[in-house]
């Protein structure tokens, strides 16, 4: 079979904040022989779930090669647990596998249709950063291809700089064909939640990191459409009960939340008079409740059994998320900021949440120490004018905004916050002088 006759279509494709949307050719290889007769000079880039909020999978007048048929189990070590994973596999699939057999990975974003390969090449959190670090920690070995380059096995230890590109690297050094990934054993496949209260979001930083020792799952939430002290909650979750792999052993939903049908509900919902009263009755709900008990699965991927309609309510407009690491010292001054800046300019927050994050910063990744703060609000009337004050802040104060939750961050952000911006495209330079991985993500940040 030629390159040119592997099946390929037209697609509108869209960051899943909605705020990027492009023409492109997507790729759906199905056999190994691909890689053999890749297709010669145009640039590419890999496509797993399509769940990046920024559009690091498409874009930049490159084909995307999606992944969905590779999604077996190579090998696995009952004794080690250790498990080989093509790239294409999803979270929930590899999930059923694992804990049948007592075992889970620690590490994982909330919705269960992102790929293994996604999320080595966005280096995902997971529910307690500062405990289980980012994806990578996960990842002991993986099969990267290039065109120049072929099929090479990285490691920390085997061609180490690739590696440290490529996890986190959102997808520029080549296709993540296959992954050896390291779970831990499985505890139990229940998880109870217990929330406290939290008056002022400003004293966010001491409660988070101390909870953050004690429980398996660790994140807040507060009410920005109540005023200046954001009041909220902690919660904590400690995996636990007897195991009982069956519980997560159910097949996914008919219908996941995806790119393509997050903006289903053509008219937008959310706005300040929606978010004010549902931030309030959630509140108040919240506040009388006891602690609970769920299963594990609904509590590593709680964006796809509640986040359905959140995520739907923005309409085809779609959302703004900012996500940054805020020192523990600079958070109480970063909240009055923002509380000035939305009494003068009041908008519809429809969600502020954190989690606590404890690890060294590398390259263009995601990480660091301090409060991983998240706010949500629908696109468009004053969002843009929004977002370049929280810009301002980020440069200001050097907060590390998250390049994959944010689909227009602009170069001159990332090269004042993230300053390993110009070894890392020094480096990727170095490996791709022909810059055949391309996206939308890679031309707008000039790498």
């Amino acid at each position: 079979m030629a390159a040119q006759e592997w099946p390929s279509l037209e697609l509108e494709l869209t960051s899943f904040d909605g705020g990027v949307r492009r023409e492109a050719r997507v790729l759906r290889p199905d056999r190994y022989r691909f890689w053999d007769r890749f297709p010669a000079g145009a640039p590419f880039i890999a496509r797993g779930g399509g769940y990046s909020y920024a559009a690091a999978s498409f874009g930049g007048g490159a084909a995307s090669i999606e992944h969905a048929a590779f999604d077996r189990i190579l090998d696995f070590d009952s004794a080690s647990g250790e498990v080989r994973v093509e790239a294409g596999i999803t979270l929930a699939a590899l999930h059923r596998f694992l804990a049948r057999r007592g075992w889970y990975l620690p590490t994982q974003p909330g919705y269960p249709a992102i790929t293994v390969g996604g999320c080595i090449a966005a280096e995902c959190h997971g529910k307690n950063h500062a405990k289980d670090g980012c994806f990578s920690r996960q990842v002991k070995t993986l099969e990267l291809f290039h065109p120049a380059h072929g099929l090479m096995e990285l490691s920390r230890e085997r061609e180490p700089d690739v590696f440290e590109l490529t996890c986190g690297g959102f997808g520029l050094t080549g296709c993540i064909v296959s992954a050896v990934l390291q779970p831990r054993r499985l505890p139990g496949n229940e998880v109870t939640l217990r929330s406290e209260p939290l008056d002022d979001v400003r004293g966010l930083g001491p409660a988070l990191r101390a909870a953050a020792r004690e429980a398996d799952f660790v994140y807040s939430w507060h009410d920005f459409n109540a005023g200046d002290r954001a009041p909220g909650l902690i919660v904590r979750g400690v995996i636990g009960g007897e195991p009982a792999p069956d519980q997560d052993s159910r097949s996914p939903p008919t219908r996941w939340l995806r790119w393509d049908n997050r903006s289903a509900w053509r008219v937008p919902a959310w706005n300040r008079a929606s978010a004010t009263l549902a931030t309030a009755l959630y509140r108040r709900a919240v506040a009388r409740s006891r602690p609970v008990k769920t299963s594990l699965y609904d509590s590593l991927f709680p964006l796809q059994s509640r986040g359905g309609p959140y995520f739907r309510l923005f309409g085809a407009a779609g959302f703004c998320e900012f996500q940054a690491i805020v020192p523990e010292a600079s958070f109480p001054g970063f909240c009055d900021a923002v509380f000035a800046y939305l009494r003068a300019h009041p908008l519809a927050i429809t969600l502020a949440s954190a989690k606590w994050f404890e690890d060294e910063s590398r390259d263009l990744r995601f990480s660091g120490t301090g409060v991983c703060f998240a706010l949500d609000f629908p696109r468009g009337g004053g969002a843009d004018a929004f977002q370049a004050f929280l810009d301002g802040l980020c440069a200001e104060q050097r907060l590390r905004p998250s390049i994959i939750k944010d689909s227009r961050l602009p170069r001159a952000v990332v090269e004042k916050t993230y300053p390993a911006f110009g070894s890392f495209a020094q480096r990727l330079a170095a490996f791709d002088p022909e810059r055949r991985c391309r996206s939308e993500l890679s031309e707008r940040l000039g790498l």
